[in-house]
């Protein structure tokens, strides 16, 4: 019974994490409520070069997330519910599956990440030249070299580039 019910958990957590992790990504055409209604800077540039980039991995302060924790908490206590930990090869065996399914998880994590995007060089008139990559949502296409953008700085230095039409 016990693993009928550890199964369900895992499945329920593979179907669920990637929805509430996927929207987690934010692209071009994607604001935070906090950001709607501030006002937000805008400059001008034009695209040198763009191309298509696959963004990927776990963010920098993501070092454990909802994968790592949730495969390590299902297979560990899967494994306790079989062996009930009652002799040193069974602690040993129930950390051994916690860490297993700790890395399946952060795996898993790292997948559900994935995302595909765009890089932009950009030139402003001032001769300064910089880099951007965002997100590009399901049938946007790349914006072209030799199109006039604008920039648009978001709230904690997100920036987002869109045609000047």
């Amino acid at each position: 019974m016990f693993a009928k019910r550890a199964a369900f958990l895992l499945l329920s957590t593979a179907l669920i994490a990637p929805a509430l992790l996927g929207c987690s990504t934010k692209s071009g055409a994607t604001y935070t409520p906090d950001e709607a209604g501030a006002v937000m800077d805008v400059s001008r540039a034009s695209v040198t070069r763009s191309r298509k980039v696959t963004i990927e991995g776990l963010k920098n302060d993501q070092a454990v997330g909802w994968g790592t924790v949730i495969g390590a908490t299902v297979a560990g206590a899967g494994v306790y519910g079989l062996t009930k930990a009652d002799s040193p090869l069974g602690v040993a065996v129930t950390i051994i599956a916690a860490v297993g399914g700790a890395l399946a998880g952060t795996v898993i994590e790292e997948q559900t990440n994935k995302r595909q995007g765009a890089e932009y060089i950009l030139d402003q008139k001032d001769g300064k030249s910089f880099a951007v990559v965002q997100t590009l949502t399901s049938g946007e296409e790349i914006i072209p070299a030799g199109t006039n953008v604008l920039i648009i700085h978001g709230k904690k230095g997100f920036i987002r580039v869109v045609p000047d039409k």
